[in-house]
């Protein structure tokens, strides 16, 4: 399952995020990403698409998404891998954060 690969490979990747006030974070972030990759497992083209995330946020993982290596060899190549990553909001503990002060995590 190369949706799978992608995902696993991929991680969850926060530092790409920008923080955001608990007001503007939503619950839920979803990113369709969408790589080509060719027989021995390199992407050569990446793409990351969500109307929740700026254009900065998005190039940050779809770069990431640039970099990855799938397990060789990757059969009908070549072939595009779609996924869709979703990103759930940890609840934050109120006793660790100062009052105030919200740091959302995804």
């Amino acid at each position: 399952d190369y949706a799978a690969e992608l995902l696993a490979a991929l991680g969850t990747p926060i530092d790409c995020l920008k923080p955001r006030s608990a007001a503007d974070a939503p619950s839920e972030i979803t990113v369709s990403l969408e790589a080509h990759v060719v027989e021995i497992g390199m992407v050569t083209r990446a793409y990351a698409r969500s109307s929740q995330l700026d254009k900065d946020e998005l190039a940050c993982v779809q770069q990431r998404v640039g970099g990855l290596r799938f397990r060789a060899p990757v059969d009908g190549t070549p072939r595009t891998v779609g996924a869709t990553l979703t990103l759930q909001q940890k609840k934050a503990d109120p006793k660790a954060q100062a009052p105030g002060v919200a740091k959302p995590g995804y």
